[in-house]
Order: C-alpha cells, then structure tokens, then sequence
C-alpha cells in the first residue's frame, strides 16, 4: 500500500505541474486529455495490485491497468506500465523476441538506441551473448556516434539486431535498413518497429521534422523498405505474440518487422 501511495502522490505531482502548463498556454483541449488521464491513471495505482488484469513481461509487474498518457492530439489508454513505464512496442518486443531468437545459439547482439524499460530483460534472456548499445548522439552506450545510415561495424557481425522507432528520425531510411542488413551475420535476425497509421498504405514524407523528430509516419507499405533488403521479411502483430494481448497492454495493430536475409 505504501507503494501505491508513493506512485499516486508523484502521479499527482507530475500530472497537475503538466496541466498547469497546458492550461497558461490556452491548450484546453490538451488539459482536459490530461485530467482524464489523471482520473483513471489515480483510481488504478489506488487499487494497486488488487486487481492482477494486466502484466508487464519487461518487468513482471501485475496491476489492474497500465497508465493513461497524453499528448497534443490523442489519449492513449492501457498504455504505459507503472512500474519501468514500458510501452507497447517494448512488451510486444520482449514477447517476440524468444519466439524468433534461441537464447543458446545468439552470440552477439546489437540494440539501436536502447530502452531502459526493454534492456535489462534481453540482456537477462541472452547472458551469454555479446550485448552491444549504440546511439548516434548518446555517450551512455557501448558503440557511441554510430550513425544508423553510415555504420563504422564490420559485416555480418552480429546475430540479432533491434531498432525500435528509429528508422523514421534519420533521413535515409533505405540506408539505414541496408546499413541493418549488412551487419546481420546470414543466420541472423533483425526486429524492427516504427510508427505509423496501420490503417494507411502510404507513407507520408514531411518536408521537415516534426515536433516529435520525425521525418515520415509510416504505412503498411513500409515493408517494402525491408524486403529491399531482406530475403525474409515476417509481420508479427498482437495476436501472434499471445492469445490474450490485451493482458499485456499490445495494440492489436502495431507491426513487428522480423527480417532475416535468407
């Protein structure tokens, strides 16, 4: 109980600073999306664990709900874990990954931009390989100023690769998943998520970044950029990583790219 109160009060803290802003700058709509957020977001962390309908694999945490957020356009709801603040792309990944890739037989590892939420249950499920982090801009990594569309890493090098939302904050996009194809060792995998509106073919360009860095939001035909590089090229979604997605807080239609070059 005493855990659940600490996560209330700094809900509340976090929350009301937020709202405070929103509404000085006259954003009334996104002040509202946030005291919604905040109503479900304290009732939840009051039940605590109570109720066990969801569970995070990154953390094994068990709760009633995941955490609302919000931002300028939209509420995501059953969205962020309590407890590592996970989100859907980090526990779909850390249920795919075992079904793709065999702990024993995965010597090296490479993660793009690493996630504190998804990094220490894969370096747990693959203690043995050798687990690499690069960034292009970050200094807490193994392999610091590696630019995703230029590599400065010999070919075929590691065994499995992870790029999470990446791809659509680099200008060359083709680039970087053929620069990802080249240092994926042939028996390999490569797993990769990007955002985008599944509901759409087409991928729409901007002429500059947005505000949330980004320089396209994807389509489905986005698997076009992988099979360019990649023999194999497999789609996971919710359904494929478990028979009760919901219980993990997946969207039924965020992709997984599976890649593998033959």
């Amino acid at each position: 109980m005493a855990s659940s109160a600490r996560r209330v009060i700094h809900e509340l803290g976090e929350a009301s600073a937020t709202v405070r802003s929103a509404v000085k700058a006259r954003r009334f709509g996104f002040a509202l999306r946030l005291l919604s957020c905040v109503i479900v977001n304290v009732g939840q962390l009051t039940i605590g664990s109570l109720v066990r309908r969801r569970q995070c694999p990154c953390c094994e945490w068990q709760g009633v709900g995941f955490l609302w957020s919000a931002n300028e356009t939209r509420t995501a709801t059953d969205a962020v874990c309590p407890s590592c603040q996970s989100r859907s792309r980090h526990r779909a990944e850390r249920l795919l990954v075992p079904l793709v890739v065999k702990a024993a037989s995965t010597d090296a590892v490479l993660h793009f931009a690493p996630e504190a939420q998804l990094l220490p249950s894969l370096r747990a499920y693959l203690p043995h390989a050798r687990y690499q982090t690069a960034d292009l801009y970050r200094e807490d990594v193994d392999l610091p100023g590696q630019d995703i569309q230029r590599l400065d890493l010999a070919d075929s090098s590691f065994d499995l690769v992870i790029c999470n939302h990446v791809l659509e904050h680099v200008l060359d996009d083709a680039a970087s998943v053929a620069e990802i194809a080249r240092v994926t060792t042939p028996r390999g995998v490569a797993i990769v998520t990007i955002p985008g509106v599944w509901e759409r073919v087409e991928t729409v360009h901007f002429d500059e970044v947005d505000d949330n860095g980004h320089w396209r939001d994807y389509g489905t035909g986005a698997q076009d950029l992988f099979t360019g590089a990649f023999a194999d090229v497999k789609t996971f979604v919710s359904t494929d990583l478990s028979p009760t997605p919901a219980r993990f807080g997946i969207r039924a239609s965020e992709p997984i790219f599976v890649c593998r070059k033959g």
